[in-house]
């Protein structure tokens, strides 16, 4: 069963920073050292899978964001899924280098993970 890192609702600001098609970053209002990540189809599973991936590349000592976890925000007068990120100075480099990891090494640090359990 999923469950949400926090109930509170966070209030994110208008400007963004384009992540490829799918998802945009938007900073959280009031809190200067977390960021936000938006699925632009509100895609829940999406955002699940980044927080996996994120957690695993941290696990194997690769230097990305923490990811905190995944909470609900308030876009644009509507209430959205978003994914809680540290925010890092050039941070969206780091986030774009992430999600575009080749699927051979996505495939070692599973392998890695597996080996473990």
């Amino acid at each position: 069963m999923f469950k949400l890192f926090n109930s509170k609702i966070y209030e994110l600001e208008n400007t963004c920073e384009n992540l490829g098609m799918y998802s945009q970053l938007h900073k959280i209002i009031g809190k200067n050292k977390l960021i936000a990540k938006v699925s632009k189809f509100d895609d829940i599973e999406e955002l699940k899978n980044d927080l996996e991936i994120g957690n695993l590349l941290r696990r194997n000592g690769i230097s990305t964001p923490k990811y905190i976890g995944i909470a609900k925000g308030k876009l644009n007068g509507e209430i959205v899924d978003i994914l809680v990120m540290e925010f890092v100075e050039d941070s969206k480099m780091l986030y774009r280098y992430s999600q575009n990891l080749s699927p051979e090494f996505m495939n070692k640090l599973f392998r890695k993970e597996i080996d473990k359990l």
